[in-house]
């Protein structure tokens, strides 16, 4: 059975509550049991939310791609420079229980996602749903008309049950090896984004 590296949907999950934040002031309750912050992303994020992105990749995606493939994708040596600089750049929210961030996803002008992930030590407890609703007032805030983004194999069931559709399968390459996902869309509003993430990183 696949489980999504985004997966944490509400249906299995048992997160208590969003807690409300000036910087983000729009959350609202999920469901019982953990309480969850979600706000915006600050600089001295990067390292934990590369733990993340690592762990999504190791612990939950391996049901769906092989050992060499997920080495490809989240290389335990990745450049942390480079990393931080991207974390930067996509500006992500942040999904905090306590003070530990345990997932992070983004929404570009375009409409794109670049990255989505929830740790593997933290799936099924309604964090990915909630960074979803995250991005979709985002989305609805700036006026996106669609949201798009290259989905692995794992996160493609999530995607979906958030209203996402297949367009395309792709194969693209990462450090000499072939990572499949797909391109995956949802209208939100009226107008149609260009289909190029400039801000594209560490996901396949």
């Amino acid at each position: 059975m696949r489980r999504s590296a985004v997966r944490a949907d509400g249906a299995e999950g048992f997160v208590r509550s969003v807690t409300v934040t000036a910087e983000m002031p729009y959350m609202s309750a999920i469901h019982p049991c953990l309480d969850l912050h979600i706000r915006r992303y600050r600089p001295a994020d990067a390292r934990a939310l590369f733990a993340v992105f690592h762990s999504a990749v190791h612990v939950t995606a391996r049901h769906d791609y092989r050992a060499d493939q997920l080495h490809a994708w989240a290389p335990k040596d990745m450049d942390p420079v480079a990393w931080a600089e991207h974390m930067e750049r996509i500006k992500p929210f942040v999904a905090q229980i306590g003070q530990m961030p345990v997932g992070y996803a983004d929404v570009q002008p375009n409409g794109c996602i670049d990255h989505f992930f929830v740790s593997g030590l933290h799936a099924r407890r309604g964090i990915g749903r909630a960074l979803m609703q995250a991005i979709e007032t985002e989305a609805m805030r700036l006026g996106i008309g669609e949201l798009w983004s290259h989905v692995s194999r794992t996160a493609q069931p999530f995607f979906e049950q958030a209203g996402f559709a297949v367009v395309e399968q792709r194969a693209p390459v990462r450090r000499g090896v072939v990572i499949p996902n797909a391109l995956m869309r949802r209208p939100m509003v009226a107008s149609t984004p260009g289909d190029r993430c400039t801000a594209r990183g560490g996901d396949p």
